[in-house]
Formats: structure tokens, sequence, C-alpha cells
């Protein structure tokens, strides 16, 4: 006997629900597993955070603000290594729904957004982090010594650098809405104007600061992105098959279940 139409939609939605669970079960594991690795270097970790300014005391105000500050210091490095887990099951997730040419690009794709990911968090380490802090600081009096707490810098650290690391993923999301011919490279070029303004209120809230001259740097460097995502949208119009030269979605999954 034939399956009704109806019931194979529904049956068909259970599996990709259930293929969802799988998928989130695992992140989830991954993230906590990378977590409790974290927690338990978290001496190393608080002497890498605070390495960028060697000059400036840290103290802590109440008992119990080192252990929240260690919880959260290891559930955003939780989240850092953690990350190649997490795309991989996303893109293992959708894959199903792509065509053979486009699943041939999920590889690049995953490699591109870590890289990108791991570029912006060294960004924000290295040159957002120590140069935003010292501005801020430099306005206080000469007779006045910085003392930060623990639990501020490590919150205002982390916000920062994993903001940073998302926003950088900007030049593989437009290379994604040019591949699916959302966009392209003309419209992005016409949209420069747009894209300053959007650089600006990005790390405007991206940083957890009011300086203007952190977010200013990051606006710079998110324009940068935006010039870069203008040569990989040529890029990817080139490589590009024309529109009725695409595959059929396939329904085998290739990608590994990790």
């Amino acid at each position: 006997m034939a399956t009704s139409p109806p019931i194979e939609k529904e049956m068909d939605l259970i599996g990709h629900l259930g293929e969802l669970r799988r998928a989130l079960a695992i992140s989830i594991v991954a993230l906590l597993t990378a977590g409790i690795v974290c927690f338990t270097q978290f001496e190393r970790l608080i002497t890498w955070m605070i390495a960028p300014l060697p000059d400036v005391q840290f103290i802590f105000t109440a008992p119990g603000e080192t252990f929240m500050a260690s919880i959260a210091l290891s559930f955003a490095g939780g989240i850092l290594l953690a990350m190649p887990v997490i795309l991989q099951q996303v893109l293992w997730f959708i894959s199903p729904g792509l065509s053979r040419r486009e699943r041939l690009m999920l590889a690049p794709a995953f490699l591109l957004a870590y890289g990108l990911f791991l570029g912006g968090v060294a960004f924000a380490y290295y040159a957002l982090l120590p140069v935003g802090i010292r501005f801020l600081i430099g306005f206080a009096p000469a007779n006045i010594k910085p003392m930060l707490s623990i639990g501020s810098y490590l919150s205002f650290t982390s916000t920062l650098l994993l903001g940073t690391g998302i926003v950088f993923e900007l030049p593989l999301l437009l290379s994604f809405l040019t591949f699916i011919r959302v966009v392209s490279s003309q419209r992005l070029i016409a949209s420069w104007r747009t894209a300053v303004i959007g650089s600006f209120i990005v790390a405007a809230i991206v940083t957890p600061s009011i300086d203007i001259f952190t977010q200013t740097v990051l606006a710079m460097a998110l324009l940068a992105l935006y010039a870069l995502s203008i040569q990989l949208a040529r890029m990817v119009e080139w490589l590009r098959p024309p529109e009725e030269d695409f595959d059929e979605p396939l329904p085998p999954n290739t990608l590994p279940r990790g």
C-alpha cells in the first residue's frame, strides 16, 4: 500500500527534526566538554587575558567574583574551542538540500569560516583590546592609579573577542549571498555608503564600551573586510555556474556525522 503524500511529508519532517536534535546535542556536548577543559585551565586563561595590560592592577570586589568570572571565561573559551564541531554540525545538517556542486564548497567554506573567526578574535586581542583599554585609562588624572575589577574586565574582553570574531564572518556571508544571487559585486560597490554607516553601527554594538576610538578602529577593519568581500564576490561570480546548470539536490548526506 502506497504511503499518502501527507504522511510522507510528516515522516520527512520528523526525520529532519530528529537530525536537528542530534546536531544540537552534539554541539551542546562539544560546548560543555570544551568549557570544562577551559575551566580546568582557568589560571592560564586569565593570565593570557590580562597579558595585554601588564602595568594594570586587577582586583576583585566580591567573594564570588573570581568564581563567576571563571565560569564566564570558561564558557567563552568553550565557544572558541567547540566552534569547529558546531560549524561541522551546521554544514552537515544543511547538506542534504544542497547540490553536488554546492557540497564541494562546504569544506572551503568551513575552513574560511573558522579562519575568519580566529582572525577576528586575534584582531580584537592584539589590536582593539590593548589600544582601547589604554585609551580609556588615559583619561584618568595622573594621581589616580588604575585598578580594574577582574570580573568587569573579563566580561568586557570576552564580549569584545567573541563579537569581533562573529562580525569577521562578513566576507563569508556576502560570498554566500552572491552565490545564491541575492547580491552581486556591482551592488556591493554601489552600496559603499551604506557599508560605511553599517560598519560604524555594528562596531558600536559589538564594542562593549562607549569610546569612539575603539569603535572607529573596528569600523575600519569592517570596511577592509567589506572590500575583501567585493573581491570574493567577483571570484564567486566567475566560478559560479549558470543558473540553469545547477545540479539537482541529492538526498544522501555526504558529510561525516562527527
